[in-house]
């Protein structure tokens, strides 16, 4: 085909594909059935303005922007027109049937891109949320949402360094990194020697807890708030094991300590641990 930019979706014994030749169509996305017996793909069936996902139940699925409220345009400093909160645009499906008969909506906010997979009947697709999804009864023009609350946590592999990583000294490489810049700081050109973050400075660099849950902390005291211990921890490894680096945790820490307006809380939200630190 001239363009392959669509997508291959099969269910209930049959092949489709979707969206697959726009440049011959122009703005038209076309829905093509696949005999892979024959190595073939047939005419398009479905011809829409809007995005096939999927076709089911001799229905296609596809997927549009809906706008249920009217738009409130604000105007931006630019001149541009854009659209406000109440109008919104949010996701939902179409169903067209196969054999021309009328199209039915079926509104689904919140929707994600992604992957689709049908089964029983219903079309399972991702929610904005990752512990929800969503399922189309194609048949039906109806979709519910599902709550999913699953703890896969005694599921998980466990934690391995990546091969060849000397777990140990990689910890303690990060430490050294990162203490060097937090404690000693910029050196002037005319000698003297800058706090690494201005109004702040470091108590202490540790490493803290055993892999994969091993972590470097720096506690740190900030002159805009008297009497607080400020904290900041950088894991060394993720759940699986796989290691990270802290090459760029100082400077990420000096950007949210400045960050105009957005910097350090106020003095009434430092709620302290049982330890007695801040963490920021």
């Amino acid at each position: 085909m001239a363009s392959t930019d669509g997508t291959v979706f099969a269910t209930e014994g049959r092949v489709w594909a979707l969206a697959c030749d726009r440049e011959g169509f122009g703005q038209w996305r076309t829905v093509r059935p696949v005999d892979l017996t024959a190595g073939s793909m047939g005419a398009p069936i479905a011809q829409m303005a809007h995005e096939p996902m999927a076709v089911m139940s001799g229905q296609v699925v596809g997927l549009v922007w809906a706008s249920p409220e009217p738009e409130e345009p604000s105007t931006t400093g630019e001149g541009r027109a854009t659209l406000g909160p109440a109008g919104r645009h949010h996701r939902s499906l179409v169903l067209t049937p196969l054999d021309g008969g009328p199209t039915r909506q079926v509104p689904v906010a919140a929707m994600m891109n992604g992957p689709v997979v049908a089964s029983d009947g219903e079309l399972w697709l991702r929610y904005e949320d990752p512990l929800r999804l969503v399922a189309v009864n194609v048949a039906e023009g109806s979709a519910r949402v599902l709550d999913v609350v699953f703890d896969c946590t005694p599921m998980a592999p466990a934690p391995v360094p990546p091969p060849g990583i000397d777990l140990a000294a990689h910890e303690s490489d990060q430490l050294d990194s990162l203490r060097s810049g937090l404690l000693e700081g910029w050196r002037a050109e005319d000698g003297s020697v800058l706090p690494f973050i201005e109004g702040v400075s470091f108590d202490a660099v540790e490493l803290r807890g055993e892999f994969p849950n091993t972590e470097v902390v720096a506690l740190f005291c900030s002159d805009g708030h008297p009497g607080v211990r400020f904290g900041r921890r950088w894991r060394l490894s993720d759940d699986l094991g796989d290691v990270a680096s802290t090459e760029y945790a100082g400077i990420g820490l000096m950007e949210d300590v400045l960050a105009e307006g957005h910097g350090m809380p106020s003095l009434e939200d430092c709620i302290p641990d049982e330890e007695g630190t801040v963490w920021f």
